[in-house]
């Protein structure tokens, strides 16, 4: 068994972006390290959400990216 992280929403929607980390030969921009990776999976979590996310290589080769949302409208 490897690591395991949960992720509870709480309050508003949001979304959360998966994206290759920086330094990992994943993804469309694996060949040109200058391009912004895009993410490559969006998880859209509503509020009372629960997210697990196990396995060591998702927090190794991966980064979550959660834009602010800034209207909350419930």
């Amino acid at each position: 068994m490897g690591p395991t992280v949960a992720s509870l929403s709480l309050g508003c929607a949001s979304t959360m972006q998966f994206r290759p980390k920086k330094k990992v030969n994943i993804g469309p921009a694996a060949k040109n390290m200058k391009m912004e990776k895009l993410s490559m999976l969006n998880i859209r979590q509503e509020h009372g959400d629960i997210l697990v996310q196990h396995g060591a290589k998702i927090q190794k080769l991966y980064e979550v990216n959660e834009p602010l949302s800034y209207i909350c409208i419930c």
